[in-house]
């Protein structure tokens, strides 16, 4: 076997049943994540389209249980505290208080501690490998 065969055959040996996942599948969870948090506020005119550009930013994240968040990570969620006006905040993981939340520093001067219901993570390069191999495959 040449050296990306082999590469390729380590990454389907290391892939977990929790990552087997599509990208439409990944989406379609994101989706129903928005649709939970966005329902109690449709009726405000500004929501209906936050929803579907935060829809659109999310493509490259994907929905995930705190369990799985690492410091490092970066991460995006929904801040409800304008409940009219919902925007997606992105951040880095920089680590968890004793109470539990998460530190994302927004930006250079910016941490804040959140603990949201729904926490999205960016897909990593390797993720991204991985879900195409998958998808690839599952089309053949």
């Amino acid at each position: 076997m040449n050296s990306d065969t082999e590469k390729i055959t380590d990454i389907i040996k290391n892939i977990s049943k929790t990552e087997i996942r599509t990208l439409t599948q990944i989406q379609e969870l994101n989706s129903e994540a928005l649709d939970d948090i966005f329902k109690e506020f449709e009726g405000y005119p500004r929501n209906s389209e936050n929803k579907m550009e935060i829809l659109e930013e999310l493509k490259e994240y994907q929905l995930i249980p705190y369990s799985n968040l690492y410091k490092g990570d970066h991460v995006a969620y929904c801040k409800t505290k304008q409940f009219w006006n919902i925007k997606l905040e992105k951040g880095k993981v920089v680590g968890q208080n004793k109470h539990g939340y998460y530190s994302v520093r927004m930006s250079p001067e910016k941490v804040v501690y959140v603990l949201p219901e729904y926490i999205f993570r960016k897909l990593s390069e390797e993720e991204k490998f991985k879900i195409k191999l998958i998808e690839t495959v599952f089309t053949l």
